[in-house]
């Protein structure tokens, strides 16, 4: 579902490259014609067939057959565009409109999620606005224009300025979203009372927060994290785990002492609420005082 959006403008040619495929599928095997699509069909469907089989399923997943898509779409729109007909023109605009729009769509969502809004400026608004200016020319161009090379150059030109304004504009304020990154601010601005101590992670166990941290980094649950933790020890402890992580600890004798205000927001892998509170391991007399 998210194709049109991530491969954009490509998308414009996803059913031509579809219809390619097929007819590769279709064709003798001894036909030379089709060597060059079935070659793209045999790199895109066994490697998309193992990712939709997979029970974790990230957008990320299937990028490696992006490029035979969309070398596929590229095929596919120069036969499309020799007789293009009222409806293949209609189906090449919803397309376009399809990925440009999710774009529009995924800038609005980030800077929801960030509650950032500066100067009175209603920020997913004008994420809409803006993207819509992009789109717009492009779907015009795509509908009335009969020339390929003028359509693709404003697709293209529409994509590049969607995803700048994603990635330098709406991505960096979406604070509730980049959990991992808000946790990693919070634990280096903890004090390092020991040297070179691996930071003791509980009930949040995201790859992202590890690469943020390092690879020493201690991912638990909350009787096993209390098992190793050590006085001093800094520490983030996810909001479902902590009250099973501080009564493991009372039987060691030590405290989780919250160091400042918690790190809040939406896990956008499960769609989990996520709340992680920095602090440091501290033994239990200390805590008390």
């Amino acid at each position: 579902m998210l194709l049109p959006l991530l491969i954009f403008p490509a998308s414009i040619g996803l059913v031509p490259a579809f219809a390619d495929g097929w007819r590769a599928l279709r064709a003798p095997r001894d036909d030379v014609a089709f060597a060059g699509a079935r070659f793209l069909v045999a790199w895109i469907v066994p490697t998309w067939l193992v990712f939709e089989l997979a029970t974790t399923k990230l957008a990320h997943y299937t990028l490696p057959v992006y490029p035979a898509i969309a070398l596929l779409a590229g095929a596919g729109l120069l036969r499309w565009f020799d007789n293009r007909t009222p409806a293949k023109r209609t189906i090449s605009a919803a397309l376009v409109l399809a990925g440009g729009g999710g774009l529009i769509a995924a800038a609005v969502f980030l800077t929801t999620h960030s509650y950032a809004y500066h100067e009175g400026i209603d920020t997913p608004s004008m994420m809409a606005l803006i993207g819509g200016a992009f789109v717009l020319p492009a779907l015009a161009a795509v509908y009335f224009f009969r020339r390929l090379v003028g359509i693709l150059c404003l697709t293209l030109a529409s994509a590049l300025s969607l995803l700048w304004l994603a990635r330098e504009i709406a991505a960096p304020r979406a604070y509730t979203l980049l959990i991992s990154e808000s946790a990693a601010r919070a634990a280096a601005d903890l004090s390092d009372e020991r040297e070179n101590a691996p930071v003791l992670v509980v009930g949040y166990r995201e790859p992202s927060l590890v690469f943020a941290l390092g690879t020493n980094t201690l991912l638990y649950n909350g009787k096993a994290a209390a098992a190793v933790a050590q006085e001093g020890q800094r520490a983030l402890v996810e909001a479902h785990q902590a009250d099973t992580f501080t009564n493991a600890l009372k039987e060691r004798q030590l405290a989780f002492v919250p160091d400042f205000g918690s790190v809040g927001g939406l896990n956008y892998s499960n769609g989990d609420e996520i709340s992680i509170q920095p602090g440091r391991i501290r033994a239990l007399t200390a805590a008390r005082n």
